[in-house]
């Protein structure tokens, strides 16, 4: 999808904010950061939910601790669609918490990995 959006032509503004629990057991590192450098500037973020501080991924902008639905909030406008993919108790969170937050469903795109479920309140 990233690859896809990178296109010169694509009308979109595209961010990625990816999760795991250290902050270099991610797939696609390097192009992640090749990216960040040819089109994306600092609309990359890691987070490391371990809380080991990292210095040497520039230049992706890396954070400590979870993703959430407050810190999503503070980094879209009211035209910002949010799509999430992982397990059913992390969309629950974030698409809990941005609901709560006032972020309109019709903005909120899911996908689970691992076996589906249906995602209710």
């Amino acid at each position: 999808m990233l690859l896809a959006e990178n296109d010169a032509n694509s009308a979109h503004r595209l961010s990625l904010v990816h999760a795991a629990h250290d902050f270099h057991d991610r797939p696609f590192l390097s192009t992640l950061s090749a990216l960040n450098q040819e089109a994306y500037g600092s609309r990359i973020r890691l987070f490391g939910s371990e809380g080991k501080e990292t210095t040497n991924l520039a230049p992706l902008a890396t954070q400590t601790g979870r993703v959430s639905a407050h810190w999503l909030s503070t980094q879209i406008d009211d035209e910002t669609h949010i799509f999430l993919c992982g397990p059913s108790s992390f969309q629950h969170d974030l698409i809990g918490g941005l609901k709560a937050l006032g972020v309109s469903e019709n903005r909120l795109h899911h996908e689970f990995f691992g076996s589906s479920e249906p995602l209710r309140d």
